[in-house]
C-alpha cells in the first residue's frame, strides 16, 4: 500500500473585484405570449432567436385557450381533455429543454391561476362545463351590480374553492417534478377580489363556497350585506377576502416547493403606477405579498415608455420593496429599442 501524498496547505481565496463589465450577467427573462397555436419548427426558431440576441431565461405558459399545452394526466384523473387538440401530437417543453440543453438558457412556466381561459369558438371553459361551481360569481340580484361588472368575456376563477385549488396545484406539481423546471412564474395580474372606486363595493365573490365559508368564518351570508349601511361588514369581509387570497396562494406555493425545493416562485403583478392607470386595483398590494414570503421575487408590468419617467418609477417601487425581496421589471410595452432601458436595469439594484 503505497504512502498517503500529503495534503498541500490551502488558504481562503479572497473575492475578487469585479467591474460592472465582467459581473456575472443579469438575469434577462423573456415570457412568451401565445395568441395562436404554432408548430415545433415555430418554437425552436423563436427559441434560438432569444438566445442569439443574449437571453437567457424563457417563460411559457403552462396552459393555452383552457386547455394544457403538455400531457396532464391531472386533467384526464378529473374527466378533462388530457391536452390542447392542437399540440396533441407532440409537447412544446420537450422541445423547450431540448434546445435550452444546447443553448444554455433556463425554462420557467407562466401560469394565470384565476383567470377562465377559453377556446376561440366557445364561450365557456373545459374546466367550467365539467365543474361549474369553480367559477367566481357576481351577486345573484341584478340591482347589486355595477356597470363594470358587464365586461364582455370577463370571468374567473374563485381562489376560496379548496377542489379547484387542489386541482390547480396537482396539475403545476406533477408539471414541476417531471420537467426541470427553473421557476414558477404566477400571473397574478387579475383575479376577482379587486376594489373599484366605490371601497364598499364587492364585485365578487357569491359562489356556494364563498358563501358557505363566510358565514362559517364570520357568521353573515354575503348576499344578504347591504354595501351602502353596512360598511363595518363590508370591511371584515374584504379583510377576510385578503387572508383567503393568502392561504390560496401560500398552498400553491407549497405545492410547488414539494415537486422541487430550489424552485423559484415569482409574482408577475402591475406596477403601482399600472395600478393608478386602471379604475379598479387588487385587493392586495404586491409588496404584501412580499413581505409574508409567499413569493422570492417580483416581475412588474405596465411601466412608462417614457425613459425618464421610467426611471423615477422603478426607483419608487425599489424604495417600496423590502430588502430581501429581488425586482425584476418588465420592459414597457410599445418599446422597439430597449437598450436605453437596459442601461437603467445595469445603473439600479436589479437583478434582471
Amino acid at each position: 500500500m503505497s504512502p498517503e501524498k500529503p495534503v498541500p496547505e490551502t488558504r481562503p481565496l479572497e473575492a475578487p473585484v469585479l467591474d460592472r463589465e465582467t459581473r456575472t450577467p443579469m438575469t434577462r427573462m423573456a415570457k412568451l405570449e401565445v395568441s395562436r397555436v404554432f408548430a415545433p419548427e415555430d418554437l425552436k426558431r423563436a427559441l434560438h432567436c432569444l438566445a442569439d440576441c443574449g437571453w437567457n431565461a424563457v417563460v411559457l405558459p403552462g396552459v393555452f385557450e383552457g386547455y394544457p399545452i403538455f400531457f396532464s394526466q391531472v386533467w384526464a384523473d378529473y374527466g378533462l381533455r388530457r391536452q390542447h387538440p392542437k399540440f396533441r401530437k407532440w409537447n412544446p417543453f420537450e422541445i423547450a429543454f431540448e434546445v435550452a440543453s444546447k443553448r444554455g438558457f433556463e425554462v420557467l412556466v407562466s401560469h394565470e391561476p384565476y383567470v377562465v381561459q377559453r377556446l376561440a369558438h366557445r364561450h365557456t371553459s373545459a374546466i367550467l362545463r365539467r365543474y361549474p361551481d369553480w367559477e367566481a360569481k357576481r351577486h345573484p340580484k341584478r340591482k347589486k351590480r355595477r356597470a363594470e361588472d358587464t365586461q364582455k368575456g370577463e370571468m374567473f376563477y374563485c381562489p376560496v374553492n379548496r377542489d379547484y385549488r387542489r386541482f390547480l396545484s396537482s396539475m403545476l406539481h406533477v408539471l414541476l417534478e417531471e420537467y426541470p423546471i427553473h421557476g414558477l412564474v404566477l400571473d397574478l395580474r387579475h383575479y376577482p377580489f379587486y376594489l373599484t372606486d366605490d371601497n364598499d363595493y364587492v364585485p365578487y365573490c357569491y359562489c356556494d363556497a364563498c358563501r358557505d365559508a363566510t358565514l362559517r368564518d364570520l357568521g353573515f351570508d354575503p348576499i344578504s350585506v347591504d354595501f351602502e349601511s353596512e360598511k363595518g361588514m363590508v370591511r371584515r369581509w374584504r379583510e377576510w377576502q385578503s387572508e383567503q387570497m393568502d392561504n390560496a396562494l401560500r398552498y400553491i406555493r407549497a405545492r410547488a416547493l414539494k415537486a422541487r425545493t430550489s424552485m423559484r416562485v415569482i409574482g408577475l403583478l402591475t406596477s403601482d403606477v399600472g395600478l393608478a392607470a386602471t379604475h379598479r386595483a387588487p385587493l392586495i398590494h404586491w409588496r404584501a405579498w412580499i413581505d409574508r414570503s409567499l413569493v422570492e421575487a417580483l416581475t412588474l408590468d405596465r411601466y412608462t415608455p417614457d425613459l425618464e419617467n421610467f426611471e423615477s418609477q422603478i426607483l419608487h417601487d425599489l424604495e417600496t420593496l423590502p430588502d430581501n425581496s429581488l425586482l425584476l421589471p418588465m420592459l414597457p410595452r410599445q418599446v422597439e429599442n430597449g437598450d436605453d432601458f437596459l442601461q437603467i436595469f445595469r445603473a439600479l439594484p436589479l437583478p434582471g
